[in-house]
């Protein structure tokens, strides 16, 4: 596969519309309400995750709150900097969220009041737990 290429899986969601996720990047999944526009956020979540940088000083060890993901961006993104996520970049898409230990990052869609999809919440669920 050239380098510029990115291997991803599109998933209808249940509710309408679909999420996606770049292959071989935990945390690096987006949602959108079209197939063609879920693979163009794939693409700015793909280039947010690749470019975020690490935080300057380690950041508090602490656990993602108990119970499921918040069903909206802004809720999650509030969800995320509680439990001791680091927002370290932000694009017109997506705001890339990193976590020094155990490592990972997470790309959350920036549209605050935009509902997030099942699969979504599952997935970030993973990520933000694990």
């Amino acid at each position: 596969m050239p380098d510029d290429e990115i291997k991803v899986t599109i998933h209808p969601a249940a509710e309408g519309g679909f999420w996606g996720e770049v292959e071989d990047m935990p945390g690096c999944i987006t949602q959108a309400e079209t197939n063609t526009d879920a693979l163009a956020r794939l693409r700015d979540a793909h280039r947010s995750w690749l470019r975020a940088p690490e935080p300057a000083a380690p950041l508090p060890i602490v656990t993602a709150p108990p119970g499921a993901v918040p069903d909206t961006a802004g809720k999650t993104a509030a969800w995320l900097a509680a439990a001791g996520w680091a927002c370290t970049r932000e694009t017109a898409e997506h705001f890339t969220f990193v976590r020094l230990s155990p490592a990972a990052r997470i790309i959350l869609p920036k549209a605050g009041g935009e509902v997030l999809k099942a699969g979504f919440r599952e997935a970030l669920a993973k990520v933000a737990n694990g």
